[in-house]
């Protein structure tokens, strides 16, 4: 089953506190990015890869080409000159063609497609926004579903107020706060961001946990 949405893989961010370009980082022997493509790409009709930088398109497009060949991906280098998630949002929005668009970071690399499908069912009762919030009240605005047209006309109203956080939109959409465990059942590991070597060791450790439980996924 394919979702009638466009997915926006974020992968413009630099990682300065690892020294190295994050989608292109390895756990369990693949790229971030790789990963993430693994876990979510056939369950969408478009795949439209964000970037802060020609030189990131570049080599991201070298770097996965044979790997997903066949999959319909574009790559979008960001419109605004404004940094971070809010602009990679506004040019995935801007690039997608569906009605709904997923976001996801290119840093996580358990997220699955049983989220995204819970979010659609629900953005599908009337909401323009599906945000996952932890029980001490944290958001997720990077790892949601929206409708694409108010998505645009939220961050442009946020910009024009000189707001530049994720976040800072969301109070232009009707958003549904859900429960982070009432989407996945380990959502501690399934929105795993990887922003620190501590957070890469934890994702080794998670990754040969999920090979040596299930020995197709670490041969696949």
């Amino acid at each position: 089953m394919t979702l009638d949405a466009s997915l926006a893989i974020l992968a413009g961010g630099r990682g300065d506190r690892l020294k190295a370009y994050k989608p292109l980082l390895r756990v369990g022997g693949r790229y971030l990015i790789e990963l993430v493509l693994k876990n979510l790409a056939s369950f969408f009709k478009e795949i439209v890869v964000v970037v802060r930088e020609e030189w990131q398109r570049k080599l991201l497009m070298e770097s996965i080409k044979a790997i997903y060949r066949d999959l319909n991906i574009s790559y979008a280098v960001d419109f605004t000159s404004i940094e971070g998630p809010l602009a990679a949002m506004y040019t995935g929005a801007l690039e997608s063609r569906e009605l709904k668009i997923a976001v996801v970071p290119s840093d996580a690399p358990f997220i699955t497609h049983r989220a995204f499908f819970k979010m659609d069912l629900i953005l599908s009762g009337g909401y323009e926004a599906v945000v996952p919030m932890w029980p001490e009240g944290f958001i997720e605005p990077t790892i949601a579903m929206y409708l694409r047209k108010p998505l645009l006309r939220a961050i442009d109203r946020s910009i024009s107020m000189g707001e530049r956080s994720a976040r800072s939109m969301l109070k232009y959409l009707n958003v549904a706060y859900v429960n982070a465990y009432a989407l996945s059942q380990n959502p501690v590991k399934e929105f795993l961001n990887i922003n620190t070597y501590k957070d890469l060791a934890l994702a080794e450790d998670l990754a040969r946990e999920e090979s040596s439980s299930n020995p197709e996924v670490g041969g696949a």
